[in-house]
Order: C-alpha cells, then sequence, then structure tokens
C-alpha cells in the first residue's frame, strides 16, 4: 500500500484534476507557455462540454468525489505568470 505524506482522503478533498479548455489560440498559447512547477493564476469558468454527434463530458461539482467522473473541465478566459509570483513550486517527490 502507498503511503501519503497526509491522509488520502485529504488529498482527494483539497486537490483538482483540471482539464483546461483554451477560448481561443491565443489563450492556447499562454497556458503551453506555462511550465511544470512555475506558479500560475488562471481564471475561467467551470462547463460542460457536448458535441453534435452525443459526446458529452460533465464537469465535477463537488469535493468529494474521485475517480473517473471527478475532473473539472475548465475554460480558462486568462493566464498571468506575474513577475512578483517569482518562487516557484517544488516539483517531483520528497
Amino acid at each position: 500500500m502507498r503511503r501519503f505524506p497526509i491522509p488520502r482522503r485529504e488529498i482527494e478533498t483539497h486537490s483538482a484534476n483540471m482539464h483546461p479548455i483554451a477560448t481561443d489560440a491565443g489563450m492556447r498559447r499562454a497556458l503551453a507557455r506555462v511550465r511544470v512547477g512555475q506558479l500560475a493564476v488562471l481564471d475561467g469558468l467551470l462547463v460542460d462540454a457536448d458535441r453534435a454527434d452525443g459526446w458529452h463530458w460533465r464537469t465535477s461539482m463537488t469535493r468529494d468525489d474521485t475517480g473517473a467522473d471527478a475532473c473539472e473541465l475548465f475554460y480558462v478566459t486568462s493566464v498571468d505568470t506575474p513577475a512578483d509570483h517569482s518562487a516557484s513550486l517544488p516539483t517531483g517527490t520528497p
């Protein structure tokens, strides 16, 4: 069994598996410039995605779900990587 630094349930309810959807090509480029460990401020909306052929993807609207349907679809309207956020998050496993 894998060991975590804090209770697994706390990790599950205090983190998010977000799938960004860019508003346009410029936003897609801005998202692509964000690097692992870099702090970024994203603004946008949680959305559902539907296609004419009937395919759909529903965003999670609760903090206590886990598994395949527990991710958020995030329509990104702005990306900011301010210079005053020069400190980065640690990467990798402790």
